[in-house]
């Protein structure tokens, strides 16, 4: 058994070098993408501190359509996830494409864990992409979907009251209507019939 992990192990360096002699990486952004992928602490950690210093550039998108964050949300990679916010990335940022966040990427993936941190530091779980998709209705982890819904159905329900207008106060009780007072007609009223009314008639 230990002699075929080994054969394996040594199968997927090759197959690693060779991708590398094919398609190259380009620049730092590709080989961040590449090291969050794989869960490289030490690497994702050195590029991000050499390449990505402050919010600004950790909210760009890694030469694709993603920002960091979102692509260590559809990693599941929680380590790196808690150092980009600590940073200063934007826990909503979107995708210019789909508009997606990247508690979208996490729904899609079933990257449970990343959900739970991403909500845990004030993701919005009533946020929809172009398709008008929420990160539960994208998510393909039933796990997932249980977690989130709930709390998408709560967010839902307090928007509403927080929007609503505040209604007038109903005049007391016996009150006349406004703009009217007891014992005068309202200017509407007395010159409905185009007439002057002489003020002293209702004296």
């Amino acid at each position: 058994m230990a002699f075929l992990n080994s054969v394996f192990q040594r199968a997927d360096t090759f197959i690693q070098r060779i991708g590398e002699v094919v398609a190259p990486v380009e620049g730092p952004a590709q080989e961040l993408q590449i090291a969050i992928k794989k869960h490289d602490w030490p690497t994702t950690q050195r590029l991000l501190q050499e390449n990505f210093y402050g919010s600004d550039a950790l909210n760009q998108p890694l030469g694709s359509d993603a920002t960091p964050l979102h692509v260590a949300a559809e990693a599941d990679f929680v380590p790196c996830i808690d150092f980009l916010l600590n940073e200063g990335a934007d826990v909503d940022a979107r995708t210019r494409a789909t508009h997606e966040t990247p508690l979208h990427k996490a729904g899609k993936a079933g990257a449970v864990q990343a959900a739970k941190v991403l909500v845990s530091r004030g993701a919005s779980v009533v946020a929809r992409d172009n398709s008008r998709r929420t990160a539960y209705e994208v998510s393909t982890n039933l796990a997932l979907r249980q977690f989130l819904l709930p709390l998408q159905m709560r967010a839902e329900a307090e928007v509403p009251a927080q929007q609503a207008p505040v209604a007038a106060p109903p005049p007391p009780l016996g009150a006349p209507p406004t703009g009217m007072a007891y014992g005068a007609p309202s200017q509407s009223a007395a010159s409905a019939s185009g007439r002057y009314v002489d003020p002293g008639y209702f004296a």
